[in-house]
Formats: C-alpha cells, structure tokens, sequence
C-alpha cells in the first residue's frame, strides 16, 4: 500500500497496521512516529488499538439498517389508498401527497407518493408527462395547443 490509509480497510488489514505499529514501538518509535510514516491517523490507530484489547473484531459493520427517515408500511398503504381513491381526480403526484396532508392521513412529500406508486407498479399514464400538442401556425411558426392567442 502507498499512501495514506484509505477510509475503508477491512480487519485483516488493520490488524497488520497495528502489529506495524507495535513492532516499530518495541524498536523504539513513538506510536505518532510510526502513524506518521504510515500515513496513519493517530486517533484511528488507537480506536483499532482498544478494540482489539477489548477483544471485539476490527472489522467494520456493515452499512444499512433501519433509518429513522423510512418510510412506514401504513404510510405506503395509505398513499396506495390514495392513489385508489383519487387519482382521478387529483392527476399528479403533488396533489396527491397535499390531498393526504389535507384529509389527515399521510403526511409525505409529493416525491415520496411517486416512489411509492411507480414501486407498487400502480404507474399510469398519469404519470405520463404531460407534452402539449404543437402544430404549425398559418403564417409558418409553431403555436402550441395551450394558447389561447395569437401574439400581433
């Protein structure tokens, strides 16, 4: 290894940092000294050091868990039921998610009611963005389908 220490090392490779360490320790190096030379922060060696002594494994956990910003099961059911009951009439995601702040059963955001219905494969063509249709003006230009007017 050159360098510095990269973030993530797995435990056989800290345990060999460590016995490193100690061997330039009893050659009689400081433990900065050795760290240094190794591109070693101090403070991380010594974390390694007393949680090798409190007999605990080097290696790191794994990543993950349960957030605390997860989403619920009833909160996925109750978009779902949402998404039953009015998408309809409410036609997108945001008003969907405002429709379930407004009748107090779900409170998440417009992009989370998204997620969760592309994911439960309720996607419809009201998911479908909406593109206007374009045709050509008499004079040559392109007017959209939207406009009310003509300009001049």
């Amino acid at each position: 290894m050159i360098g510095p220490v990269p973030a993530r090392v797995s435990g056989t490779v800290k345990a060999e940092l460590l016995k490193i360490i100690d061997d330039a320790v009893a050659g009689g190096w400081s433990g900065g000294r050795a760290c240094t030379v190794l591109g070693l922060d101090r403070q991380r060696a010594w974390r390694w050091h007393t949680r090798r002594q409190a007999g605990l494994a080097l290696d790191d956990a794994p990543s993950g868990g349960n957030p605390i910003h997860g989403l619920l099961e009833w909160e996925e059911t109750e978009i779902l039921a949402l998404f039953d009951e009015w998408s309809d009439t409410d036609r997108s995601h945001r008003k969907l998610a405002h429709r379930g702040s407004y009748e107090q059963r779900v409170w998440v955001s417009p992009s989370t009611v998204d997620r969760v219905c592309v994911a439960s494969e309720f996607v419809s063509l009201l998911w479908v963005s909406f593109t206007p249709q374009v045709s050509l003006a008499s004079d040559g230009g392109q007017r959209s389908a939207l406009s009310s007017h003509t300009a001049g």
